[in-house]
């Protein structure tokens, strides 16, 4: 969870801050985010897709990607 997308990412990327699971696989990339009204509706929705499969945030991003590249098309 962040205020900041940019800054995080360059504290994982550049800095080499932030998760200890995350130091060992840079580059990280963004490829799913969620925008909410306030911080703990967002650490309500972080802490249920950690508590997820794998396949099953697999199938979140994919079903965004999935709607950005139709949306793309739309354009």
């Amino acid at each position: 969870m962040t205020t900041d997308i940019k800054r995080r990412l360059t504290e994982h990327n550049t800095s080499k801050r932030g998760a200890k699971s995350i130091k060992g696989k840079l580059p990280v990339k963004l490829v799913y985010f969620e925008e909410h009204s306030s911080i703990g509706d967002a650490l309500k929705r972080e802490i249920e897709i950690k508590g997820w499969a794998r396949s099953k945030k697999l199938a979140l991003i994919n079903d965004a990607l999935a709607l950005m590249s139709a949306a793309k098309k739309r354009a």
